[in-house]
């Protein structure tokens, strides 16, 4: 897959993450459906620098990086089917580019979670 030209979905799903911090639980929920389900759309996959190689890089995935700290057990599950669900596109590498900090960051909600759970 080649990267394409950052288009209006990569700023506008990390500024829709963004906003889920400012805004009440229902629209929060909201947000979150729609940040998972660009995680999990093939079709949002971009390179950086148009023109030049870089690394791969997920839209969905970057917003979703941002909201991880928000999601609640049932949305973080989701999320993590999300990204599994692209985890047969491309090379290995091409995907650890694209989904990788989301990863990390679920990660990071989970272990936070497990800890909120076991206090």
């Amino acid at each position: 897959m080649e990267g394409r030209k950052v288009d209006w979905y990569q700023t506008v799903l990390v500024d829709l993450a963004g906003l889920a911090a400012r805004v009440g639980k229902p629209w929060r929920g909201r947000i979150a459906r729609a940040v998972i389900a660009a995680a999990a759309e093939p079709g949002y996959i971009y390179a950086r620098s148009g023109g030049m190689l870089s690394p791969m890089r997920h839209a969905g995935a970057d917003a979703l990086a941002v909201l991880a700290p928000l999601l609640d057990r049932e949305q973080l599950h989701d999320a993590r089917q999300a990204v599994a669900s692209q985890a047969t596109w491309g090379q290995s590498a091409n995907h650890e580019s694209a989904y990788g900090t989301a990863l990390k960051a679920l990660t990071e909600r989970h272990e936070v979670l497990d800890k909120a759970t076991t206090d």
